[in-house]
């Protein structure tokens, strides 16, 4: 049987011929080992339980085959030193790290300490709320053999004490209470990793015997909103509105220089007028990454031992399909209903009413809309508050959230470019559009829906895509929006337009808007393009056969984007002022942590540079800086980003519960 186990194999079965052999690839510390007890006796905590080694040998590859029976398993594991070991009673265990590597004792002592009744090689155990209820450590494939979580109460226990031994226990020379052969402690690290040096000694008689030192690992855990604890989520939700109520220098002089206030986010996710730096483009996966950590800082610095959660949707998509607007996730206690029922669609109601939006922003931000709030130029809200709808220009939004089977699509992509942009525009883009939608537009699909009802499902995804097509539209100043409305403007007195595509669409004006524009570029989402596949040329990015999805059709579509109404906050470059806006990227984070962590040699990660656009390239600097306590200035590029949000990097504060 096979136990998979932080980053090592164990393997159990009957007595059997064990052979090594040795390969000049770079791999973990791998420590083979015997078990001091018969199989029978071997349980799934003792070998979670086994203890680590310092890091540092020789790099080399092993690979253990063991035969059992008929059956042969075969084992590759990657990376770092191997030391020798035994065979007892038919088990051998592969551990990542051995003891100890501190405080070595006398060999006298040693040698009392093999002799001692019932002694066996001693082990650490850790474990908290979280870790006690799924039974099991955080592991899947992160380089530590032993994670800890900072101002999280954490039990550590020692397995393999001879009978009636006490212990002493130390974390960074600094002796903690401990319990016969248990401790319970915290480790206070706050908004950075930190490695703390565990040591455990044996006591018989008041004298110590043995001793065993290890490192272990400080980090954030990030969960799905739903496996946390009551407690956990109410200190999330109170921190996090902590931050959408006081402003920035109202928080600094409160919290410290970490906070930032929601308007912060606002105005630096949403850019400088023109292409967008952190969209659309390689960056998109790092740059949200970094946005998010900068956020998690800054609840940090309300309450220490909050992080930020991922959303699973792919759960909701399979358990509500198209119900998931009633998902717990939605509940009035935690993110506030999906869909209000309002004319306004103004989230009124629960923990997030009436959430504002900043109001006369002009000397704020150099993207407001005419009435001066917050948003962008061409979303003509009238009440400057949270919002969100189900409906899309004029017809309820249909489109299912994103599924299990898409984040497997892209995790089956062999390159960085086709993989960021799967995970842009195709695992998670339209969860946004989803949550805001559009109401009060001029035009309707259901014009296009009733003169082409084949293609409603089309229509619909493109309709759901808008966003892309109107920022074209806008910074190539194709659309046309007002500078200014007094507040009291009515809402039809104040609207943009697309003047110069009034006239009939020709042959020249389609060939403007796919190449100069990128109007329709969208449509090429490389090698996948399903379910419209039929309908759309990955060659030249554009519908084919004009004959069936016909120049009138398109007409009317751009009618749409040209004067869209009002958009609720997700579907905005200010996507940022909706609280659940904060728990889709990492979602998309969790599943690079998965690809880059199982590993794979025939992975391009080669960055296309692009032209064009500043912020795109690899080199392109963004303006970040100071995310792991550098005390530096400098800011990252998109380079130094990618490798910063390694998941095996030490210095990155955080990492996922799992990857089921």
């Amino acid at each position: 049987r096979t136990f998979p186990v932080r980053e090592r194999l164990v393997v159990v079965c009957e007595p059997a011929l064990v052979s090594m052999s040795y390969g000049a690839v770079d791999t973990p510390d791998v420590h083979v080992a015997g078990v001091h007890r018969s199989t029978s006796h071997v349980s799934a905590e003792d070998l979670r339980a086994s203890p680590p080694r310092a890091a540092g040998g020789r790099k080399i590859g092993v690979a253990l085959l063991v035969a059992c029976g008929a059956a042969v398993l075969l084992a590759a594991f990657a990376g770092g030193s191997v030391a020798a070991g035994r065979r007892q009673h038919g088990a051998v265990s592969l551990d990542a790290r051995v003891a100890d590597d501190g405080g070595g004792m006398p060999a006298a002592v040693a040698a009392s300490a093999s002799s001692s009744p019932a002694a066996s090689e001693l082990v650490l155990a850790v474990s908290n709320q979280y870790t006690a209820n799924w039974s099991s450590p955080i592991n899947d494939g992160y380089p530590w053999k032993y994670i800890v979580e900072p101002h999280s109460t954490t039990t550590l226990s020692v397995v393999g004490g001879a009978a009636g031994s006490e212990f002493s226990w130390q974390v960074d020379g600094h002796t903690i209470h401990g319990d016969g052969a248990t401790a319970v402690h915290k480790f206070g690290n706050r908004w950075y990793a930190k490695s703390y040096h565990v040591v455990v000694t044996e006591l018989r008689d008041g004298r110590p015997t043995r001793r065993f030192g290890t490192d272990v690992m400080c980090k954030y855990v990030r969960r799905e909103i739903r496996s946390l604890t009551d407690d956990d989520r109410r200190a999330y939700f109170d921190a996090h509105q902590v931050m959408y109520t006081l402003s920035e220098d109202e928080g600094q002089e409160k919290y410290g220089p970490l906070f930032r206030s929601k308007d912060y986010f606002n105005r630096k996710h949403a850019g400088m007028p023109g292409c967008s730096a952190y969209h659309k483009g390689a960056q998109f996966i790092p740059t949200h990454m970094a946005l998010t950590l900068e956020f998690e800082q800054s609840l940090q610095s309300v309450n220490p031992a909050v992080t930020v959660p991922y959303w699973d949707w792919t759960i909701d998509d399979a358990g509500l399909g198209g119900e998931w607007r009633t998902s717990l996730v939605f509940d009035q206690d935690w993110f506030g209903s999906a869909d209000p029922a309002n004319d306004d669609s103004v989230v009124d109601t629960g923990r997030w009413a009436y959430t504002p939006i900043m109001t006369k922003a002009w000397a704020y931000s150099q993207k407001t809309n005419p009435y001066g709030y917050l948003t962008d130029a061409w979303n003509m809200i009238k009440k400057p508050y949270l919002s969100r709808s189900s409906q899309i220009f004029g017809v309820t939004n249909t489109q299912p959230l994103p599924t299990c089977g898409d984040h497997y699509m892209c995790l089956s992509l062999d390159n960085w470019m086709d993989f960021t942009d799967c995970l842009e525009n195709y695992a998670h883009e339209n969860v946004h559009q989803l949550l805001g939608g559009v109401t009060h537009s001029e035009h309707t699909l259901e014009r296009l829906v009733g003169r082409q009802p084949q293609y409603r499902k089309l229509y619909l995804w493109l309709a759901s895509r808008a966003d892309r097509t109107i920022m074209a539209l806008h910074s190539k100043k194709v659309m046309e929006c007002p500078e200014y409305c007094a507040i009291d403007t009515p809402f039809s007195d104040c609207k943009c337009s697309c003047p110069s595509l009034e006239e009939d669409l020709d042959a020249d004006t389609l060939a403007y808007l796919k190449d100069d524009l990128g109007v329709f570029t969208f449509l090429s989402y490389r090698q996948y393009t399903a379910p419209y596949s039929e309908l759309i040329s990955a060659e030249n990015a554009t519908i084919t056969g004009l004959g069936d999805v016909d120049i009138t059709s398109i007409k009317e579509m751009l009618k749409l984007y040209c004067n869209p109404g009002m958009i609720g906050d997700q579907y905005t470059s200010f996507a940022t002022n909706d609280p659940a806006f904060w728990p889709i990227h990492p979602t998309l984070e969790r599943l690079w942590h998965l690809k880059r962590l199982v590993g794979n040699e025939s992975f391009d990660e080669t960055w296309e540079d692009v032209e064009g656009c500043p912020g795109h390239n690899e080199h392109d600097l963004q303006p970040f800086a100071n995310l792991v306590g550098e005390k530096s200035k400098r800011h990252y590029s998109n380079k130094m980003l990618y490798d910063l949000f390694d998941p095996r990097n030490p210095e990155l504060p955080y990492l996922y519960e799992h990857f089921k």
